[in-house]
């Protein structure tokens, strides 16, 4: 592996998308969502036209080779709900004024590599950044990084925040092609998986993208597990090899002998009983690997929290990955050469899909941090000169409640993508106090676009936003429904399942066709288990996951709901919300609170604020107060741990009350 080196760079201009329109029906511009087209208004009828076109469109296209086969009927039938409502809906969400004066220059990076159609009005391949076009059928990691580094070769790619080395696009490029390179001399072949358990580093990115180089899968386990969990992971996922460190050995003692497809289990350093793999690669030839992968091949597969029974292994593939790292420059208006902070594990698809191919579309660089850190954060953003980072659960919180200081607004981010949604109070503070704007939206491992805020257009307060889409306006745009029990669309307004369907979702999970099943229906859609409601122009709120509903006295109640306004207690850090078991009947609302440093709010304290705050029904009727919360490495808190906990000093109102 090359010897990573410092590298720096100047500060780029923010750059700034066009206002979304949230309300008028625009033609797509000829040239792309950021042409200088006409953007004359189209009616109902006739959008109602464009959209069955574009579902007609979309089967000549050579997109329809990368989609999966179960995507294909529905795409090209009348189920695929082209119809004028939600076409309308998406020309309210989904364009852009075309028009509009202030696109930035990464915007009109984009507009000008949009493709032309063929003579026979198709669409045969979608932009990269040279102008060159690449066939969805074949699009791949290798393709896409090989493109990017013989623009900007000596451009950093990967910062190190450990030692602040950095690597560039040449010298990442021969180094994945060595692992590329020692993978296949240990017999590894495409479509093998090899299991990593190791913690973010320069290492963990090379090995796995030199297996993508040769269309072999990643499969990450969790740095949090123990032997069975991680054990389960190796084994579900037929994996061939284990690459690790030495502190996770202890863990995954005896898996060689409990599994009979995994060879040996690699350490990345030497170390005693094992092979290094720092010692292959450093043998291995630097030239490019003879296989090429395809779209439609897996570059990684992501387990999914097993909160109710076994993890389930999502099937990600190389188009997937690809298409999001063409994307998520525009979606956080990134300019070309920026660089983008990630301190959440690789394990985890958003520093898979996000920051790590999100870098590649920007041509910038990916500043890996080891973990998240409260008190390295700020320092570590500022040093390297990162424009953007993801956040995920208590990140933010974390970093809102440290005490401010003079050099808040001393850094170059300019926004910042995160989920869940804030309260929009909590995010104004949050924007103000820190002079960048935040964003929110909806992901999951199951599919990479989902939903986020426009950055330049309109927001509105507690909402995930609208449906999030490539570029390039001609591939098939992103779809979102709210449905109820029954699988029924529900009027705006309306709590229900949020149902998906995209061009980058999951290939289903892997050897579970039950689960696939159940989670993507024969019409193509996405059932994300999350509870949403969609207003009358088209922005989506979050209401809870359907499992952490609590249903008092024939009331739902959004756990979320109720975390956040005993959150904006000034007394508590953080806190979690579940259904308890009720004498009477369904259930009661139990509140897990972890106080402030050197703060001491009592039960009573947090019940009245509540009760200033929230309707009676959803007052929690227990608080217990613990040290901290259960957390997995992405620090969501593990609701399943809180309901598996044996009650400790646990107030209970109605009972004070009754005795009071």
């Amino acid at each position: 592996m090359p010897v990573m080196r410092s590298a720096s760079r100047g500060p780029t201009p923010f750059s700034r998308r066009p206002t979304r329109s949230s309300r008028a029906i625009t033609r797509e511009a000829t040239l792309g969502p950021w042409g200088a087209a006409s953007t004359a208004p189209v009616g109902v009828s006739e959008a109602a036209d464009r959209g069955r076109a574009l579902v007609a469109f979309c089967g000549r296209s050579a997109f329809m080779t990368a989609v999966p086969s179960r995507l294909v009927p529905s795409l090209l039938s009348g189920s695929c709900r082209r119809t004028s409502r939600s076409y309308v809906s998406l020309a309210k969400t989904c364009d852009v004024n075309a028009a509009s004066p202030d696109a930035s220059d990464a915007a009109r990076r984009y507009e000008a590599v949009l493709p032309p159609h063929r003579p026979d009005g198709t669409l045969n391949k979608t932009p990269s950044h040279s102008g060159e076009f690449m066939d969805l059928a074949t699009m791949n990691f290798r393709s896409f990084f090989e493109e990017a580094a013989a623009h900007v070769p000596e451009r950093p790619y990967l910062i190190w925040t450990g030692d602040d080395s950095a690597m560039t696009y040449a010298e990442f490029d021969t180094a994945t092609n060595r692992a590329a390179n020692a993978w296949t001399e240990l017999g590894v072949r495409p479509g093998d998986r090899v299991a990593f358990m190791l913690d973010n580093s320069p290492q963990f990115l090379v090995a796995w993208l030199g297996l993508a180089k040769i269309g072999a899968c990643l499969v990450a386990i969790n740095t949090g597990f123990r032997h069975d969990e991680a054990s389960y992971l190796v084994g579900d996922s037929e994996a061939r090899f284990v690459l690790t460190s030495p502190a996770y050995l202890p863990v995954l003692d005896g898996v060689q002998r409990e599994h009979a497809t995994l060879g040996n289990v690699l350490t990345l350093e030497e170390h005693p009983g094992h092979d290094a793999f720092a010692a292959l690669q450093a043998a291995a030839d630097t030239i490019a690997p003879k296989t090429t992968p395809r779209g439609d091949d897996l570059i990684s597969l992501i387990y999914t929290s097993g909160t109710t029974g076994h993890p389930k292994g999502v099937m990600q593939t190389h188009s997937n990955f690809v298409l999001t790292g063409q994307s998520y420059p525009a979606w956080m208006g990134m300019a070309d050469g920026d660089r983008i902070y990630a301190c959440l594990p690789l394990f985890h698809i958003n520093s898979q899909a996000y920051s790590t191919m999100g870098a590649i579309g920007a041509r910038g660089a990916v500043v890996l941090a080891p973990r998240f850190s409260a008190s390295r954060f700020w320092p570590e953003v500022r040093r390297h000169r990162a424009a953007a980072f993801n956040y995920i659960g208590a990140m933010a919180a974390i970093l809102s409640k440290k005490e401010p200081a003079a050099d808040d607004r001393d850094h170059s981010v300019r926004v910042a993508y995160g989920v869940p949604a804030h309260t929009h109070e909590t995010r104004l503070a949050l924007e103000k106090r820190f002079g960048m704007t935040i964003i929110s939206g909806f992901g999951m491992s199951e599919t990479t676009f989902g939903l986020a805020e426009s950055l330049t257009g309109e927001r509105r307060p507690d909402s995930m936003g609208t449906p999030r889409d490539h570029p390039d306006p001609n591939l098939p745009r992103t779809e979102a429904r709210i449905v109820d029990d029954d699988g029924n669309d529900v009027p705006p307004g309306t709590h229900g399942e949020l149902l998906l369907r995209n061009a980058a979702m999951m290939r289903g999970y892997f050897n579970d066709p039950a689960k696939t099943a159940e989670a993507l229906d024969p019409d193509g859609w996405l059932h994300t288990g999350d509870n949403a409601w969609m207003d009358e122009d088209g922005f989506f709120y979050f209401v809870d996951r359907k499992k952490d509903i609590v249903r008092r006295r024939g009331e739902n109640i959004s756990s979320l709901e109720v975390e956040r306004v005993v959150e904006q207690h000034p007394g508590v850090l953080e806190a979690a919300v579940i259904g308890v078991p009720s004498e009477l009947s369904d259930e009661e609302v139990l509140a897990y609170v972890v106080r402030r440093p050197g703060a001491y709010p009592g039960p009573e304290e947090i019940v009245e604020w509540c009760a200033d705050h929230l309707a009676p029904f959803k007052i929690p009727r227990f608080i217990e107060f613990v040290d901290q919360m259960p957390k997995t490495p992405t620090s969501k808190i593990q609701k399943d741990k809180l309901r598996r906990l044996l009650p400790g000093v646990r107030y209970d109102r109605e009972a004070a009350t009754s005795t009071g």
